[in-house]
């Protein structure tokens, strides 16, 4: 079953949501009601609607302010806001293209327009999600691939600054996996890359994003998770690669992954490249040391 699509109405009257929820009824849609803006704009920022019905005139922060915080926020910038107005005027609505507004309706509006212009914007919102998607997954592997990588270490990053989370990552390589594409042949090896990818995305958990980074080595991000929690889960990979039952089908010897952890604590700060390197290096001090194995890294020390 789809999941249903979201939509928000913030608006100050509430005749107006009456109005709004009898005209959408018939729609596939779960609608939710605010009746100011800096709720309705806490209310965006948790349930991530597809399209936004917004109050150009409200007490206190209007419309176009909040219109205005939405496209700032990365998550919310996709979001399709339909501007409600009891005014027609040209200056307003330039204004609220300007800010990244995608329609207006005007007050009091028309049951079958409204509804038509919801449902337009709706399925433009699902394409653009469609597409999105498509753009930030692996071809292979069908996990996240390194564009959407970038895209979210840069917002857990942002987030950890910003509240002083913590935050793991892991880097994971198939041990010898060239010699198994000489050996084997590229057929097989796309066939263990796959295995191996679905042995870590279901061992992961469901907080956890996998993203194959290229080749045979993919990464992890850990939201919320330390240096000893992250190390456990790449134990367990380790552990689950090694002892799968289908790998050895493809390659006689069976499959074994090498993995790095590195995490930053609470208060702790690095960037993007930094953190990175530092989970590479210790996956490299992995291989090193014997392989199918994991290795911590600490800001100035290895484990």
């Amino acid at each position: 079953m789809s999941k249903r699509a979201k939509l928000l109405v913030i608006d100050d009257s509430e005749m107006t949501h009456q109005l709004i929820r009898a005209h959408l009824k018939s729609l596939p849609v779960k609608i939710y009601l605010s009746n100011n803006g800096l709720d309705g704009f806490e209310k965006a920022m948790k349930i991530k609607p597809d399209v936004l019905l917004l109050d150009v005139n409200m007490p206190g922060v209007n419309g176009f302010d909040i219109c205005a915080m939405i496209k700032n926020e990365t998550q919310l910038r996709d979001t399709r806001v339909i501007f409600l107005t009891g005014q027609d005027e040209i200056v307003d609505k330039v204004r609220g293209f300007d800010l990244g507004a995608s329609d207006y309706v005007t007050k009091p509006f028309d049951p079958v327009e409204l509804k038509m212009r919801v449902s337009s914007h709706l399925e433009t919102k699902r394409l653009i999600d469609l597409l999105a998607r498509e753009a930030n997954l692996d071809s292979l592997t069908g996990l996240h691939n390194r564009k959407y990588f970038d895209e979210r270490m840069d917002q857990e990053m942002h987030r950890l600054n910003r509240r002083y989370r913590e935050l793991g990552l892991l880097c994971i390589d198939i041990d010898n996996f060239k010699a198994i594409n000489d050996m084997y042949g590229h057929p097989v090896g796309d066939d263990v890359m796959r295995g191996v990818a679905d042995l870590i995305l279901k061992t992961g958990r469901r907080s956890d994003v996998v993203c194959r980074y290229g080749g045979d080595e993919f990464v992890m991000i850990l939201p919320d998770t330390n240096a000893k929690q992250a190390t456990r889960v790449g134990t367990r990979i380790v552990e689950v690669v090694r002892e799968d039952d289908e790998l050895p089908k493809l390659v006689e010897q069976g499959v074994t992954v090498s993995v790095g952890v590195a995490a930053l604590l609470e208060g702790e700060r690095a960037d993007i490249k930094d953190f990175m390197k530092r989970a590479d290096e210790a996956l490299y001090i992995s291989k090193r040391g014997g392989k199918d194995c994991v290795c911590v890294a600490k800001m100035n020390e290895w484990e």
